[in-house]
């Protein structure tokens, strides 16, 4: 047996915001996770950690908020690379953290399974104890659970809460005919293809709905809730692949039969509990901050075979060997006079049968032997393993020990958690401890009396806590791309810091221990079977550069050290001893070949990058700003782009956020902006989208606790999350709770997005405090909010259709449909597309009619009036309530006649004949669901208008629905100071506190001062008319761009833009700067573009000279409009507005220095996986967790939440 521990992803590392490294214990061929921390899958991707192909996963956590965070881009990548199952073991409530992500972490094909540590504690005298193992494996490693809580558990009962319509468990889809009455709309819908469709095919199901007033409101139970919790996050992953029949798209509720999945509860999940087994009825525990660590037992080596007691004993060889091996007693044949026998004969006659010469010689000692067994007597001897086989070795035992605080000392070291140890460690010795408690805990001398109590002479530690591991960069790949580029511009690409050395020193921990610990390196490796000395456990993966050198690139199979050139080396791998689970796959030959070209190549690459670098600086020094796009009005705004990835991390991508710094002028009470630590100027700070991993790259670009992240957060004032999907959102509550741990933050954090994202942010805020305003709060009077989360629907902000576009100066919660005509028109339109596919049913029923029997589709073609009169005859039938209609609407008879089904309406508006038909449901579906949203949106927005905005700082936050393949996807366009336009006079009164929506101006009436900035921001979407028209004439567009032009036909398929598609859509919005992002994993370092000269600078002609033709825009119409300036993004780079022009100059030398890596490096490797992964025969694992690279499973957004 051979296994080894590999200890990853460091919480010294700035990308780690998270307590808990990365542990994978890997026993013979199984292996096991030990905490998924914020950045794991990236971090596996970068370490070429893989985790193995088909088959099972077992992951162990630690706590149920930090340790998980990482959870939904492991679950997922997993589910991508083989896993049909995968179990997930932690404290209580890890079923509701797990079930509150349900909205982006879903997939087909792989198996979940949660158990917390509640069935495995009981209650005894107000201490935690554990009953049984929390994990057991078969192949005999054995995995205990130790738990601990900060106070002791007592039992508070609780008055039992009223369900409420939002805490009940609601189904996806309705039946295939449903009645109209006054209640319902009478179609099956289809997967909707808009929001309003959507909202329309919920309310249809019922799910809008509120219980009957004859329905008495049951509490529900604690068992019931937690059943409940069970289901819905055992059900984001399913192994089957459909429902008799009908297909399972979990990021579809409405094809999800209803009652069969609970993966799409679009209701609120009730408030964690925790209900030890021990307590029955209504009395249960409110949470406790748990945590748990783990004792792993592994198992026992088999004893060596003794081969000359063996001999002596009469066995020769042959199958009894083996049987004895495995502890089984055989009966031996052997001459009776043994006894009387020397040892030299017994091991003679024992060798006879199988001599060690060949040839005639062996067939005559065969012989020879059987005649002597013939003529001799032989007697049956019963040989037992014990007289030939060493006994076992004990298999070694690992402690992955974590305890939040000191409070949590007491219950950990609890008679029972010793009795357990005592257990796990029978017969055998702790080989290593892991401790990943902070420093505080680390020097209590309780916990290090636990140490020295639990250590024996050869037992390893291994401490995680920052202050006594390196501070080492983890994501070296873009340090090493920015490294080489901050040639061209130090600002724009500056290398983020680090030190490279520890602040403590372990021995100041315990000295009885120090000689046998350490801090954590990057990346360790521990091998645990066979034993090796001390010394030689620990085995760095990687032999990290001095300080102050620690940005070159990790992988030196990607990225070797160059020939030549002023290019910072690239560490050698270094193979670990013992670990073939764990050791890098060797390298086919024509892979090798392969790397030593993209040795050669980037050598080659580099000297011509530096031979263009230095004329390209100096050209750009040389050129006078007032021939570039440069305006004072752009001054001191930047655009820190932290992740520029899509689906999936890659190597050199982060998931999608970009941060944007404005400076104080632009709010309305520059004193509430906390001030600079540097003494400067300070800047209010918007940041659009958080994928997974946000946090840790804001720690990577300004420093992890940082003077400055801690005045980013603090002036952090608006979030915007395009949707739900969780390479966009993922990060948000890690952004979140770091600001609400910064204890004093006073201004008000403003997020805007759509509903789902919100209800995941409201129900994560019931386990880990996020200071969400709740929802009863909206609309109070003089309510405190300082600090607090103030939440606005994205749907409500509509450029179009939005609350800026109520008329009305004072509406109330009361009569604001009154005021909302435009938008309940907007619903309306969303009933059409299912109406019409519900009267479609009827149309095979018609045709078998006598009347229309056996007509030709020619003749069906020319009886279509009759035939559509006979369907609405059939449908008044089954709905008597369309008889009040004086005949079929028009849409309906024309989706009849059509072929097709006309595509939706609600991106180019809609007709008032349909609008007037579906008017009634549509006020349903408004005063059911919307006029509350629409209200605390009314009221955040003035909110947000009246603390950011005001003289001179004018606000305007709008969104327009983009095109892409999930529900609620929005972009968004702010516009700042005197382009700041609101429909005047606007005011909502809620209670009787009314905020006044006003522009505002100066105090001798006139208007605000020109200091005016506006951006754009797409999400993920399709080129769509309806964001052209939003981010019409905006200074800035920030545009994903997932694929190249080439990939147009998938690209549309997966719901995404091309380069060119962005360009062409930034040409029609007439935009003066466009920044592309959001890029495949085909090419994460650099994207071929192809541009043509721009439209803003007057040395268009120089710049055309040395770039290729662009694409042309779509029509006639667009081909005398400037092209805006390009600009590419990387993860954290710093691009200054007013230096948005340099960055197109540098793009030509950016180009050449990654050129290699489309030929030779991983952007082919990634294209070749996905040519083989569409061809099917993509086999194996490798790269993150199954297979190496395969941009193909993150592109179809099977990576993050896609």
């Amino acid at each position: 047996m051979i296994s080894s521990i590999r200890v990853i992803h460091p919480p010294a590392a700035a990308s780690n915001p998270t307590p808990h490294p990365l542990i994978v214990l890997t026993v013979g061929t199984n292996k096991y996770v030990f905490n998924a921390p914020e950045g794991t899958v990236r971090t596996l991707t970068q370490r070429r950690a893989p985790l193995g192909g088909k088959g099972e996963l077992n992951v162990f956590v630690s706590d149920v908020c930090e340790a998980a965070r990482g959870l939904p881009g492991l679950l997922m990548t997993s589910a991508d690379a083989g896993k049909t199952l995968v179990r997930v073991h932690g404290p209580p409530t890890l079923a509701h953290a797990i079930a509150t992500m349900r909205f982006f972490a879903k997939r087909i094909g792989c198996q979940l399974q949660v158990r917390e540590a509640l069935d495995a504690i009981k209650l005894t005298n107000g201490n935690l104890q554990s009953k049984q193992p929390l994990f057991v494996e078969k192949g005999g490693v054995t995995i205990r659970s130790l738990p601990s809580s900060e106070q002791s558990w007592t039992s508070k009962a609780q008055a039992p809460r009223r369900a409420s319509s939002s805490s009940e468990e609601g189904g996806s889809s309705g039946s295939r005919k449903r009645r109209r009455s006054s209640e319902d709309m009478p179609h099956q819908f289809a997967p909707p293809t808009s929001n309003t469709e959507a909202d329309a095919a919920d309310y249809a199901a019922g799910l809008t709905r509120p219980p009957p007033p004859s329905a008495p409101l049951q509490a529900p139970s604690p068992q019931s809730i937690q059943r409940r919790v069970f289901d819905t996050a055992h059900d984001m992953f399913k192994l089957t692949s459909g429902f008799r029949g009908v297909p399972l798209n979990l990021d579809d509720p409405s094809v999800i039969p209803r009652g069969k999945s609970a993966a799409w509860n679009i209701h609120r999940l009730p408030k964690p509990i925790v209900q030890p087994s021990s307590v029955e009825g209504a009395e249960h525990f409110e949470t406790q901050p748990f945590a748990l660590s783990y004792a792993a037992t592994l198992p026992s080596t088999a004893g060596k075979m003794d081969m000359e007691a063996a001999k002596l004993l009469g066995i020769r060889p042959g199958p009894h060997l083996g049987l004895l091996q495995k502890g089984q007693a055989v009966t031996v044949r052997r001459p009776a006079r043994w006894s009387y026998m020397s040892d030299s004969e017994k091991v003679r006659w024992s060798q006879l049968k199988h001599p060690s010469s060949g040839g005639s010689s062996k067939k005559k000692a065969v012989r020879t032997t059987e005649k002597v067994v013939e003529e001799e007597a032989m007697e049956d001897v019963v040989v037992q393993p014990s007289q030939c086989v060493a006994a076992d070795v004990p298999g070694p035992v690992v402690l992955v020990i974590h305890l939040p605080t000191t409070g949590h000392l007491p219950s950990f070291l609890s008679e029972q958690n010793a009795a357990t140890l005592a257990v796990a460690t029978r017969d055998r010795g702790v080989v290593l401890m892991v401790h990943t408690s902070p420093l505080s805990v680390l020097q209590d001398g309780r916990y290090q009396r636990f140490m020295t109590d639990w250590s024996q002479t050869e037992t390893a530690h291994l401490f995680t806590a920052p202050e006594l591991a390196a501070d080492n960069i983890l994501y070296t790949s873009p340090t090493y791309c920015l490294r080489l580029l901050s040639k061209l511009n130090s600002r724009m690409f500056s290398v983020p810091p680090s030190t490279g050395q520890a602040t403590a020193d372990v021995a100041s921990i315990s000295p009885r221990v120090s000689t046998l610990a350490r801090g954590l390196d990057m990346d360790e490796t521990m091998q645990l079977q066979p034993r090796l000395s001390a010394l030689d456990r620990f085995q760095p993966v990687l032999d990290v550069a001095a300080a102050g050198t620690a940005v070159s690139e990790a992988d030196a199979q990607d990225d070797g050290e160059p020939v030549k050139g002023d290019l910072p080396a690239s560490p050698r791998l270094q193979m670990r001893r013992g670990s073939k689970g764990d050791q890098t796959s060797e390298l086919t030959p024509e892979a090798t070949t392969n790397r030593k070209l993209l040795q050669l190549k980037r050598a080659e690459d580099y000297q011509q990058y530096e031979a263009i670098a230095s004329p390209i600086k100096q050209e750009v020094k040389a050129t006078s700003a007032s021939e570039q796009l440069v305006r004072k009005e752009w001054e001191d705004i930047d655009v820190i782009t932290l992740g520029t990835g899509s689906a999936q991390p890659t190597k050199s991508r982060g998931l999608s956020a970009t941060l944007v710094r404005l400076p104080s002028r632009f709010f309305n009470d520059p004193e509430r902006l906390a001030p600079a630590p540097d003494g400067g100027p300070s800047y209010g700070y918007v940041l659009l989208d958080a994928g997974e991993g946000t946090l840790g790259q804001l720690h990577q670009m300004y420093g992890k606790d940082s003077p400055l992240l801690r005045n980013i957060l603090y002036n952090l004032r608006l979030v915007f999350v395009s949707h739900i999907h969780a390479d966009h959102c993922a990060g948000l509550v890690s952004v979140l709770r770091a600001r609400y741990e910064l204890g004093d933050a006073k201004s008000t954090l403003y997020l805007a997005a759509g509903r789902f994202t919100r209800q995941f942010v409201h129900e994560w805020n019931d386990i880990q405090p996020l200071n969400v305003l709740s929802e009863e709060q909206y609309g109070t009077v003089n309510a405190d909010l300082s600090g607090k989360v103030v939440m606005l629907e994205a749907e409500h902000l509509d450029y179009q259709i939005g609350v800026g576009h109520i008329d009305s100066e004072s509406a109330s919660l009361k009569d604001l449909a009154e005021h909302d005509h435009a938008y309940i028109a907007h619903l309306a339109s969303g009933f059409a597309p299912g109406f019409t596919r519900w009267l479609k049913s009827f149309e095979k029923s018609v045709l078998a009619q006598p009347a229309f029997s056996g007509l030709s589709r020619s003749d069906q073609a020319a009886q279509r009036k009759q035939i559509n009169e006979a369907v609405w005859a059939a449908a008044i039938k089954e709905d008597p309530s369309l008889g009040i209609h004086r005949g079929m609407p028009a849409f309906a008879d024309a989706a009849l006649t059509s072929k097709t089904p006309p595509p939706p309406n609600v991106r180019e508006g809609f007709d008032a004949e349909t609008s007037a038909f579906f008017r009634s449901d549509a006020l349903k579906l408004y005063e059911r669901t919307k006029v509350e949203e629409r209200t605390r949106t009314h009221w955040a927005l003035g909110l947000l208008q009246k603390d950011l905005g005001g003289p001179g700082a004018m606000w305007s936050v709008q969104t327009c629905e983009v095109d892409h393949r999930a529900r609620h996807c929005y972009g968004i366009v702010l516009r700042l100071g005197a382009q700041a336009a609101t429909a005047g006079g606007q005011s909502i009164e809620v209670g009787t506190d009314s905020l006044n929506l006003s522009p505002p101006s100066s105090s001798n009436g006139a208007s605000a001062p020109p200091a005016s900035f506006s951006l754009a921001y797409s999400g993920d979407t399709r080129p769509t008319p309806n964001l052209a028209r939003a981010a019409a004439n905006v200074n800035l567009l920030i545009h994903e761009a997932t694929m190249q032009d080439e990939e147009a036909e998938m690209a549309d398929m997966k719901g995404h833009s091309t380069i060119g598609g962005a360009l062409r859509l930034a040409r029609q919005a007439q935009c003066d700067v466009v920044l592309l992002t959001h890029f495949s994993q085909r090419y994460p370092k650099m994207p071929r573009l192809n541009l043509g000269p721009s439209g803003n600078s007057k040395a268009n002609a120089k710049r055309g000279e040395r770039r290729s033709v662009s694409p042309q825009p779509d029509g006639d119409k667009d081909k005398d409009k400037k092209r805006p300036l390009v600009a590419v993004g990387m993860d954290l780079i710093r691009l200054g507005m007013n230096e948005m022009w340099k960055m197109e100059k540098y793009i030509p030398a950016m180009e050449v220095l990654f050129r290699a890596d489309a030929v030779y490096g991983e952007e082919a490797e990634a294209e070749a996986e996905a040519e083989a992964e569409a061809e099917g025969v993509v086999e194996g694992e490798g790269g993150a967790v199954g297979r190496d690279g395969a941009a193909a499973a993150a592109d179809s957004e099977g990576g993050k939440g896609k």
